[in-house]
């Protein structure tokens, strides 16, 4: 299920033998107790109401199934070294979720027993664009592309902030100092985050 159009358009054209439906997690229009589990990858801070769509979602799984989903909490994107560039855009981008005990609590309150959780560190091999799969190659940000695949930096963005820390960070790539700012912002914290929720 997804609201946007354009995404829609995108998925259907690139796999037309999967049958998508448009629609807000809010008005899943299925049948009680219908899939066997669900996923969702980075979606939860886009939606008009996270209790009311994870309750829909509740509704529309079997008995002793899994919602799966990936997000990120505000300590993790505090722990981001994109922070030292555009602290204004990172700032936006952290107030759009809940910390880790609050989403849990949010996971529940839709009806869910248990709910775990489990960090997720970004790799080298990542082929997706999400916003902090370049952690360690910062020269990817000074492209529009990469940037134009991150809701914090198409949705959330200070564009003057943008437009000034990427000439900053452009300079610290040239001169080599970047190396210096990323490694100030290593932690263990996980760079996103997986709720496992159980029905």
């Amino acid at each position: 299920a997804e609201p946007s159009d354009r995404m829609i358009g995108e998925a259907r054209t690139k796999h037309p033998h999967i049958d998508f439906i448009q629609t807000k997690a809010e008005h899943l229009p299925f049948a009680d107790a219908a899939f066997d589990g669900a996923t969702g990858t980075f979606t939860l801070h886009h939606w008009d109401s996270m209790v009311d769509g994870l309750t829909q979602l509740h509704r529309v799984l079997k008995p002793k199934t899994r919602a799966v989903f990936l997000s990120f909490t505000p300590a993790q994107v505090f722990g981001y070294w994109l922070c030292h560039y555009f602290p204004e855009t990172m700032r936006n981008s952290a107030a759009v979720v809940p910390e880790a005990e609050d989403m849990i609590a949010i996971f529940k309150q839709a009806g869910f027993k248990e709910v775990t959780t489990e960090k997720y560190f970004v790799h080298e091999e990542l082929q997706d664009h999400f916003l902090y799969s370049n952690k360690n190659r910062p020269e990817q940000y000074l492209r529009p592309e990469i940037r134009n695949g991150a809701s914090s930096f198409t949705v959330y963005a200070n564009q003057d902030e943008v437009a000034a820390g990427l000439i900053q960070l452009e300079q610290d790539i040239a001169s080599g100092e970047v190396w210096d700012i990323i490694k100030q912002y290593e932690n263990d914290l996980g760079d996103y985050i997986f709720y496992v929720a159980e029905k």
